[in-house]
């Protein structure tokens, strides 16, 4: 009899809020099953897939450079006795002369060392662009595709534009690739993702001598930057309980970190070839096809660009404010659930932007950079808080027929505008390094105002159409049996058919 009325209140769409809920109080929200996916793929998977979130970052790193002068290996000098005689000085704003990066004098080969070391006059010596290409500094990359490539001096630029076309790739994947999880299933579009993630890395370790082929290959590998970890998050999202919610979350997020701690790791563990770590931190994404069974916002993408440019073990810094990020998800867990997403994600941005402020007075002082050090690790930490609670609050506010959808434009929109992020601190490092933390102060403002607006998500269910799953149900049940029917709502609640749930998803 009560299978009856179960029945009668699947097809009729009466229980409760939605017939979904129905469905899942039937199956059970909170069983083995929600367990194992959400520590394989929204922890599991996320740390591997982490990895190459900076790997392109790590790649692209420009070593300490000047010009390379041939002759050296025939004398006893020093390099620096050698830079001295062959490589100018430029003074820097507020810092000592240091060695030019782009020019060198003007000497006739073979050089006559002796004259140089005696009777020589850089005061009078011509000054010309690097003639022989460059030498680098070896000390924590063996070789990066900047000093493989030379994208230095005159092709610095080749940089900033590559980041450039990777976000590009991440706004065409969200407008394209995001709202096909809404349309052919979360499952498929997350394998996509992966396959279009390992090919586009594996052929722009190969292609860095074409740009062109270099820039295509990186597009690809970021266009599915967002839904990989979109589809498995909303997944669990939608099969477990409201009480599970920021937990889940908090497991995408954990794994995330991991992932990301992971990668410099790596890079140091070989020695800074960036070949070697980036296929050894991008292939392993392709781990998923073994299992049946994945938001960078600008202020955080420009943070990490402004830490990887730092001075002292770029290894080191890129771990700390990876790390950094770990009792950051958890404050934003602890806070979301206290006090709100939308509070929450305003007081973390509020907390950055004095902390910048701070940045701002102190950037250009050099006595003063541990101080710096340690303000940048609080401000990451504070946007790890905001982005946690975003990502969360982002999740809750869109129906289940437009939760891909939504969530790929809000990714959409933020990736559109973090293509300045490598622009923001190629201005710092030629005009002004107080510049990007200026900016940064303006742009922590404007989230903290656009984060005030939203709607609170805390507690409340996840919105679902009555309609959409009311006929979705009726179409389901269609030249059934009632024997058949029965057996149905008998079958809803073995783990064994949550997963069939999850598969038509």
């Amino acid at each position: 009899m009560s299978e009856k009325v179960e029945m009668k209140q699947l097809e009729d769409g009466s229980e409760g809020d939605n017939p979904l809920n129905f469905l899942m109080d039937c199956v059970g929200a909170d069983g083995k099953f929600q367990s194992r996916f959400n520590y394989t793929y929204n922890m599991g998977f996320m740390m591997i897939n982490g990895m190459s979130a900076l790997t392109l970052i790590l790649a692209l790193t420009s070593q300490e450079h000047w010009c390379h002068v041939p002759g050296r290996s025939d004398t006893n000098l020093t390099l620096t006795q050698w830079k001295e005689l062959t490589v100018p000085r430029v003074q820097q704003e507020k810092d000592e002369a240091s060695f030019s990066k782009c020019n060198m004098f003007n000497f006739s080969l073979p050089l006559d060392i002796a004259y140089l070391q005696k009777g020589w006059n850089e005061s009078h010596a011509e000054i010309v662009p690097c003639h022989h290409g460059w030498d680098y500094d070896t000390t924590w990359y063996t070789q990066t595709v900047t000093s493989q490539e030379d994208w230095v001096c005159d092709k610095e630029l080749y940089v900033p534009n590559t980041l450039l076309f990777a976000k590009v790739g991440e706004v065409l994947g969200e407008m394209f690739i995001g709202q096909m999880g809404d349309a052919i299933g979360r499952r498929p579009v997350m394998f996509l993702g992966v396959l279009l993630l390992v090919l586009g890395r594996c052929v722009a370790v190969f292609s860095a001598g074409i740009y062109t082929l270099f820039l295509a290959a990186n597009v690809v590998s970021s266009l599915p930057a967002g839904v990989i970890f979109q589809s498995p998050l909303i997944i669990g999202m939608e099969i477990s309980s409201v009480q599970k919610r920021a937990h889940i979350a908090l497991l995408q997020c954990v794994g995330w970190t991991a992932g990301i701690c992971l990668t410099p790791m790596v890079a140091w563990a070989t020695g800074g070839r960036w070949k070697v770590f980036t296929i050894l931190s991008s292939v392993p994404c392709a781990l998923i096809f073994l299992a049946y069974k994945a938001l960078v916002l600008v202020m955080n993408f420009t943070i990490i660009l402004c830490v990887a440019s730092m001075s002292g073990n770029p290894f080191l810094n890129m771990f700390l404010q990876s790390l950094v990020e770990f009792p950051g998800f958890l404050a934003g867990r602890f806070i979301c659930d206290r006090f709100g997403r939308r509070w929450s994600q305003a007081g973390a941005y509020c907390v950055a932007a004095v902390l910048l402020f701070i940045c701002t007075l102190t950037a250009a002082e050099q006595h003063l950079t541990q101080l710096l050090i340690v303000l940048i690790l609080f401000i990451k930490f504070c946007f790890t808080v905001g982005a946690y609670c975003a990502y969360l609050q982002c999740m809750e506010i869109y129906p289940t027929c437009l939760r891909q959808t939504g969530t790929s434009l809000g990714v959409l929109l933020a990736t559109s505008i973090s293509t300045v992020g490598p622009y923001i601190v190629y201005l710092g490092a030629t005009v002004d390094v107080r510049y990007p933390y200026a900016i940064l102060v303006l742009m922590c403002f404007l989230a903290m105002i656009c984060g005030t607006l939203l709607p609170e998500t805390l507690n409340q269910k996840l919105p679902i159409p009555l309609k959409t799953l009311h006929t979705s149900v009726k179409t389901r049940s269609t030249g059934a049996s009632r024997r058949g029917k029965q057996k149905r709502i008998t079958d809803l609640r073995t783990d064994r058919y949550n997963y069939l749930l999850l598969s038509d998803f």
